[in-house]
């Protein structure tokens, strides 16, 4: 399994996009956030529980998903109705959640949670929007460290990989 997994986050590299290298150098893409505001605390509880059986559950601090996500919902390029998306998201894993245990999902027990992501991931809008998360965490885990991801190079010496040269010295985006 353990292969597999590896194999399958090599061959989703290739689809990964790369950022262009203008723009300003002072600009930080990933956002400096509050994990304890929504809908960052549900994003980070979301992304340890979509890894919570994985060896990259031990690099999400360095993968740093959450705050890269921040940058995406404040990136020109991206799209609002992607932007709302994934935020809407958020709301309908909590309705479902409240439809389900009568809680929020950040006040579900581990084991409610990986059941109610197993329920949402039946449904069309769960898979698709899962789908979506796990595209813009390729993104942070894969891209260069310049864009708030992949700190330290954490998750290409996962999959042992090498970044592609020349690396970008600038952010796309410049707020």
């Amino acid at each position: 399994m353990k292969s597999s997994r590896r194999l399958f986050l090599k061959s989703s590299a290739v689809f990964i996009g790369t950022f262009s290298l203008l723009a300003d150098d002072s600009f930080e893409y990933a956002k400096k956030i509050s994990i304890y505001k929504e809908p960052y605390q549900t994003f980070a509880l979301l992304h340890k529980d979509l890894f919570v059986n994985s060896n990259i559950y031990n690099l999400l601090n360095s993968i740093n998903p959450t705050s890269y996500l921040a940058g995406v919902f404040e990136d020109p390029y991206i799209t609002q109705d992607d932007k709302d998306y994934l935020k809407n998201g958020i709301t309908w894993l909590h309705e479902t959640s409240d439809e389900l245990y009568k809680k929020r999902y950040y006040n579900l027990k581990t084991y409610e949670r990986q059941q109610l992501l197993h329920k949402i991931s039946e449904q069309e809008w769960g898979d698709s929007w899962l789908w979506s998360i796990m595209s813009y965490f390729f993104e942070a885990m894969l891209g260069d460290s310049i864009y708030g991801g992949n700190i330290d190079a954490k998750g290409w010496q996962y999959l042992d990989l090498v970044s592609g040269y020349p690396r970008p010295k600038k952010v796309l985006y410049n707020g």
